[in-house]
């Protein structure tokens, strides 16, 4: 218990912090919608990055399968 309560302190005290030298920059919905939509330039350089960025992998059971085979290949480990 004791653990418990000094992370929970820990990130209470990490958030007061933040929002003490931040102020309101770290509240605002502009800087988390930048971090969630990228500009235009850079969709085709995150597919490049991540390829199954934009897919939705719960609602693509085949892009799931494709890419967790394609991923388990590069890896050498067994595909599951």
């Amino acid at each position: 218990m004791p653990y418990a309560a000094a992370q929970l302190a820990g990130s209470v005290l990490g958030a007061l912090a933040v929002g003490a030298v931040w102020g309101n920059a770290a509240a605002r919905p502009p800087v988390s919608c930048a971090v969630l939509q990228p500009a235009a330039g850079w969709r085709d350089r995150l597919k490049t990055i991540i390829p199954t960025y934009g897919i939705d992998l719960i609602q693509d059971a085949a892009a799931c399968r494709d890419i967790r085979a394609q991923t388990a290949a590069v890896l050498k480990l067994a595909n599951v």
